[in-house]
């Protein structure tokens, strides 16, 4: 395995960052490689001949969790962990448009929905663009990016349905429209899933995406961060 030291995360911390990736596996081409903050390089050397099942075992990843815990508690911040696949497209003819309902709108800037569900109420703030289904003046399902990047020639995007208009057709919508217009910016659009989410892995390969790489990320964010971050009710 191949790792690399990052930046510095307690200057990071410092800086006050909302949201930190202090340590993250990435498993792409069969290669295997770790990035990790120049402070916690040493402490995790003991993964470095571990096989991909050994790095996404239950007593590694709690390991891992409590090593970066001890450095970002008194600092205000909270861990939590993903096993994601990694889907992106580059084309905009790969978009399987069929799925593009008459429903699927892009919202406003400056709109006010009632909404059903939990939504990222920075996207829209940060001018980030969502398409939505809107049914009597309520989101019932929305595709956004994701305001955060560290590339700005790749964009993140996520989608999100109230369970009672799941297997409608409305989240792949959503995902195809935001795609399919991304795409004529130039922007290479990414759609991150969760490694057990069998529903969410088919509606990225209906929309036309392709598996890129697999990650393990441990990131960190601020103890407020989920009030902060999201809101029920209204998308402002």
């Amino acid at each position: 395995m191949k790792i690399i030291r990052e930046s510095s995360f307690i200057s990071e911390i410092e800086s006050g960052y909302p949201i930190l990736w202090p340590f993250s596996i990435e498993i792409k081409n069969g290669i295997l490689t770790a990035k990790v903050s120049k402070e916690l390089a040493d402490k995790i050397d003991f993964i470095s001949d571990m096989t991909e099942a050994e790095l996404s075992s239950t007593d590694v990843i709690d390991k891992l969790i409590a090593l970066i815990e001890n450095e970002v508690e008194k600092n205000g911040y909270e861990i939590n962990y993903g096993k994601n696949r990694i889907y992106k497209m580059t084309r905009r003819e790969d978009v399987n448009k069929s799925l593009i309902l008459d429903s699927s709108e892009a919202l406003l800037p400056d709109g006010e929905y009632d909404c059903m569900i939990d939504v990222d109420v920075d996207a829209l703030e940060a001018g980030c663009l969502a398409f939505a289904t809107v049914i009597d003046g309520t989101i019932v399902s929305i595709a956004s990016e994701n305001p955060y990047r560290e590339d700005e020639n790749v964009v993140n995007i996520g989608v999100e349905t109230a369970e009672e208009y799941k297997k409608k057709g409305y989240g792949a919508s959503n995902v195809a429209a935001l795609t399919y217009y991304l795409l004529d910016t130039g922007m290479t659009v990414e759609y991150t899933v969760d490694n057990e989410n069998e529903v969410s892995i088919r509606l990225a390969e209906k929309v036309g995406f392709k598996l890129d790489r697999f990650v393990l990320n441990i990131f960190a964010h601020k103890q407020e961060y989920p009030a902060a971050y999201k809101k029920r009710g209204t998308y402002l």
